[in-house]
């Protein structure tokens, strides 16, 4: 029902504006609340606006605030700038405070650049747009989303803050083939990052002290370089599929570093999950993951596995309260392979555990007694076979941790 209702309201301020157009305004000519701007302007004035700001009116314009303000009064269904179906436009360097929406995108090929948009109801929305690229965004204090991006695709959102909204950070819907990079999510409400979608690419993202960092529900991404500490849940994912992460922290997280529920066929790698209160992963009702060289440091359990089967987790350090709890049927090492291991050693194989208490008799680096490891019984089928042992020569603890 809120999502009908905030989609009538779109098409209730479309009708608006296109009826309540004041004048045209652009070059030399200084715009009023309201106008629609059909040639570029450099701006040298602020607008203080009773209902919309600014309407962008034709293609190939370019609106340099030059760093003066859009400011609504925080009480209509409202829009500070208003972009319906144009392209190849250039809209930078502009404030935008106080209205229903701060910037309505839906147009194609055009440049968002160096834009605050706070204290709105939503910062940025963006709507059946394609082949965008905003950058330099600032979207914090907003009542609900800081950007919201919905039913667009092959888009380019870089340096994006969003700080202290009333429930997400970056809300995305229905949009594939985009690019997100080097975005700060924190202190939101409810989510840092709402995904629900697929086929996208994730890279250097921090969202932190939200209640959830990340919240999955899609398919075939890619996460890279990604930091999800001190939220309530630090990577969340719910019936999501075929994605992969690529070096994830998810440290001092209230409940867990990652959850995984209903998801099948992820890859994990180089994952760092510490100090969280809980589990530093947990599987419920998730098959066919792959989880290797990570860590699982000071968690109360390292890993929790309940309905979960034929997941294959090797080359992996855990040192927890419980190292794993395993209800399932699954994979706790890999064939013996060459290659350096994950405490050093020369062969690839298990996991490294603080709490095994056998022997390497041969010196390959893998235990050969009190097999299979099986966390004082908590892995209830199987074990580890192949469980790493810190090479001799090493005199040096692998990790030494600080809490993230």
């Amino acid at each position: 029902m809120k999502r009908i209702f905030f989609f009538l309201s779109l098409v209730f301020i479309s009708l608006f504006l296109i009826t309540n157009v004041s004048a045209e305004c652009g070059g030399t000519k200084q715009c009023q609340c309201g106008d629609v701007l059909d040639r570029s302007q450099t701006m040298w004035y602020n607008l203080e606006c009773p209902e919309d700001g600014l309407i962008i009116g034709a293609d190939d314009i370019i609106l340099d605030c030059n760093g003066f303000a859009i400011k609504g009064d925080g009480l209509g269904p409202d829009t500070g700038i208003f972009v319906q179906s144009f392209q190849n436009l250039k809209i930078k360097n502009c404030r935008v405070e106080n209205f229903n929406f701060g910037v309505y995108a839906n147009g194609d090929n055009n440049i968002f650049e160096n834009i605050s948009a706070n204290y709105n109801n939503e910062g940025v929305y963006v709507w059946r747009s394609n082949n965008n690229t905003f950058q330099s965004i600032t979207t914090n204090y907003n009542a609900r989303q800081g950007v919201e991006i919905s039913d667009s695709d092959n888009n380019f959102l870089r340096s994006i803050i969003a700080d202290s909204n009333g429930y997400s950070g970056i809300y995305i819907l229905n949009s594939e083939n985009n690019l997100f990079k080097s975005i700060t999510s924190k202190n939101n409400a409810r989510y840092g990052l709402y995904i629900n979608t697929g086929k996208n690419l994730f890279q250097n993202i921090i969202s932190n002290s939200n209640f959830f960092g990340f919240y999955i529900n899609g398919k075939n991404n890619l996460f890279r370089n990604i930091t999800a500490n001190s939220n309530n849940e630090g990577l969340y994912l719910l019936r999501s599929d075929n994605n992969t992460f690529e070096s994830a922290t998810a440290n001092s997280n209230r409940y867990g570093g990652v959850y995984l529920s209903a998801s099948d066929k992820n890859i994990f790698q180089n994952i760092t999950s510490n100090f969280n209160t809980y589990n530093g992963l947990y599987f419920s009702r998730s098959d066919n993951n792959v989880l290797s060289s990570s860590t699982f440091i000071s968690n109360d359990v390292g890993i929790y596995a309940t309905s979960s089967n034929s997941n294959n987790i090797f080359n992996n350090y855990f040192n927890n309260t419980i190292n794993a709890k395993d209800k399932g049927i699954n994979n706790w090492n890999t064939t013996k392979t060459p290659g350096t291991n994950i405490v050093g050693g020369p062969y690839i194989g298990g996991n490294f555990w603080s709490d095994y208490t056998g022997e390497d008799l041969d010196g390959d680096g893998l235990g050969d007694t009190h097999l299979p490891y099986n966390s004082n019984g908590n892995i209830k089928n199987g074990g580890d076979f192949l469980p790493l042992v810190v090479p001799i020569e090493s005199h040096v603890a692998p990790f030494n941790v600080s809490r993230g």
